[in-house]
């Protein structure tokens, strides 16, 4: 999309995926990098379906990461965005492993 790397919430949570979206744009494979990158739409937006850093530590503690809890002036996740969250995970094959 003209840049020339990349700033990540998703690489958190989806890393290995991140890196192929990366490398195939950097090998001038852009049709398939914009396929990959259209495909995470969802997952993109519902990660800031609430301030950032919320949603992600929510989507890491459901994988199994320790996540410390958020601190003010962040309040936690509420239970429609984190029903809509693991939803969504679930839609990618991420869902709970705790």
């Amino acid at each position: 999309m003209g840049g020339h790397g990349v700033i990540s919430v998703s690489a958190n949570l989806i890393p290995e995926t991140i890196v192929r979206l990366n490398d195939l744009a950097l090998a001038g494979n852009i049709e398939e990098a914009r396929l990959l990158e259209s495909s995470l739409a969802k997952l993109h937006e519902v990660l800031f379906i609430e301030s950032n850093p919320v949603p992600v530590k929510v989507a890491l503690h459901a994988r199994g990461f320790a996540c410390s809890l958020v601190r003010l002036p962040l309040v936690p996740l509420s239970v429609e965005s984190h029903v809509t969250l693991m939803e969504t995970l679930k839609t990618y094959g991420l869902g709970s492993k705790i």
